[in-house]
C-alpha cells in the first residue's frame, strides 16, 4: 500500500495534469487552401486520425480521471481527518492526565509545605522555650553570684575588722623572739618559742618556700652543693636537680641544710 506522501504527490500530479489539459489553448485555424487541396488534406487527416478517440470520449476519459482523483483525494482527506481526530483525542487525554498529575503534585507539595511550616513553628516554639529557660538560669546564676560576692565582701570586711582588732591587741603585748638551741651531736637546730609568742613557720613550710627558681638560683653554689671537692654538680646535672638531690639526702639524714637560716 502506498504511503500518504506518495498518494499526496500522485493527487497533485493528476490535478495538475487535468488543469493543464482543461486550460490548453485551442489550435489555430489552418490557412485557406484551394478546394482540391483541402479535400486531399481532409482525406489524409481522416485516415491519420481514424484510430484517435472522439472528443466526447476524450472528455469522458478526462472526467473519469478527475473523478478518480477527487475520490482518492476525498478518501485521503477522510483518513487525515480521522488521524487528526485520534491525535487530538490522544492529546486531550494526555492533557487531562498531565493536569491530574500536576494537581496531585501540587497537592503533595502543599502538604509538604504545610508540614515544613508546622515543623518550623514547633522548632521556633522549642527555641523560645529553651531561650526562656536559659535566661532564667542565667538570672539565677547572676543572682547567686551577686549573693556570693556580697557574702565574700561581708566576710572580707569581718576579717579586716578582726585583723584590726588583733593588731590593736598585739601592740599592747610585748614582742618575743624564738630561742634557737643547737644540738652538736645530731647537727640540728631546734627552736624554743615563748608561750605568748605568735606562731612561727614550720621547717617543712620553710623547705617548700625555698623550692622556687629564685631560691635555687640564690642558694645553689659550688661551696654549698659540694659533698667533696668540686663544683657540686654531677655530670649534666642542673641546679634544680641538685637542689632536689641535696634536699632528699638531707631529709634521709634528718639534717637541716646550711642555707636554711632560722
Amino acid at each position: 500500500m502506498p504511503s500518504k506522501t506518495a498518494k499526496r504527490n500522485a493527487i497533485e500530479r493528476l490535478l495538475g495534469a487535468c488543469i493543464s489539459t482543461e486550460a490548453a489553448p485551442a489550435p489555430a485555424p489552418a490557412p485557406a487552401t484551394p478546394a482540391r487541396a483541402r479535400t486531399a488534406c481532409q482525406s489524409r487527416d481522416a485516415v491519420a486520425h481514424a484510430d484517435e478517440p472522439s472528443p466526447r470520449k476524450r472528455r469522458r476519459t478526462r472526467l473519469n480521471r478527475v473523478t478518480d482523483v477527487l475520490a482518492e483525494s476525498i478518501e485521503f482527506f477522510h483518513e487525515e481527518h480521522e488521524r487528526l481526530l485520534s491525535e487530538n483525542a490522544r492529546l486531550v487525554d494526555d492533557l487531562g492526565n498531565s493536569r491530574l498529575e500536576n494537581g496531585r503534585e501540587s497537592r503533595r507539595h502543599k502538604r509538604e509545605l504545610r508540614s515544613k511550616d508546622q515543623e518550623i513553628k514547633d522548632l521556633r516554639l522549642e527555641l523560645m522555650r529553651e531561650k526562656a529557660t536559659k535566661r532564667t538560669q542565667i538570672d539565677d546564676l547572676e543572682q547567686e553570684h551577686d549573693n556570693q560576692r556580697q557574702s565574700w565582701m561581708d566576710e572580707k570586711e569581718r576579717l579586716q575588722q578582726r585583723l584590726g582588732e588583733l593588731e590593736e591587741t598585739g601592740r599592747d603585748q610585748p614582742r618575743t623572739h624564738p630561742i634557737v638551741v643547737v644540738d652538736e651531736q645530731r647537727g640540728t637546730r631546734k627552736k624554743v618559742v615563748a608561750a605568748n609568742a605568735p606562731p612561727q613557720m614550720s621547717q617543712s613550710a620553710k623547705r617548700k618556700r625555698a623550692t622556687g627558681p629564685a631560691h635555687a638560683t640564690q642558694l645553689i653554689t659550688p661551696e654549698k652543693t659540694s659533698r667533696k671537692a668540686g663544683d657540686g654538680l654531677m655530670g649534666s646535672e642542673t641546679r634544680a636537680s641538685a637542689v632536689t638531690r641535696i634536699r632528699r639526702s638531707t631529709r634521709r639524714r634528718h639534717v637541716v641544710p646550711n642555707y636554711i637560716d632560722d
